[in-house]
């Protein structure tokens, strides 16, 4: 409103100038969202600063490691979240409720990682490692409270 009216006017035709004509940036067959362009741009900077020539591979894979961090966070707290850790001691059911976890947990990583194969792949064994190392803590509590419990029966009918 503090804007003349031809301003407010040739930014609304710049706006739609760029929605109808621009299209979405891609490096392969990955296309680029806001904050992957801004990280593109920050590596090319980076280079520039350090005396380096910036190359669309190297700036990419960049991005493309700190999207695979974030989808290993994203992924890992949905793991976290998802999994029921109160699965009684049956092994089958244990199993069950690791399988739909990770099984969650990937699904939400594919949707954000970018980048080579070989980078996905690296980050989603970490999250499988990560999945695994909390399973088997699970199943250990788990197994030392039945455990217990039995021990308890036992001592109690003695």
């Amino acid at each position: 409103s503090e804007f003349r009216p031809q301003f407010r006017e040739g930014l609304a035709g710049l706006l739609h100038r760029i929605l109808v004509q621009a299209s979405p940036k891609a490096v392969g067959n990955t296309e680029m969202n806001g904050p992957m362009l801004a990280g593109l741009a920050e590596m090319y900077v980076k280079a520039i600063n350090e005396g380096a020539v910036p190359t669309i591979a190297s700036a990419w894979q960049g991005v493309a490691e700190a999207e695979c961090r974030r989808a290993l966070e994203a992924a890992e707290s949905l793991y976290f979240e998802v999994f029921d850790t109160t699965t009684g001691p049956e092994e089958s059911e244990l199993s069950q409720a690791q399988a739909t976890a990770l099984g969650k947990a990937e699904k939400a990583f594919a949707k954000i990682a970018v980048g080579d194969v070989e980078i996905r792949n690296a980050y989603l064994e970490k999250l499988r490692r990560i999945a695994s190392a909390q399973f088997e803590q699970h199943k250990e509590r788990v197994f030392a409270q039945a455990n217990l419990k039995c021990v308890e029966a036992i001592s109690a009918g003695a």
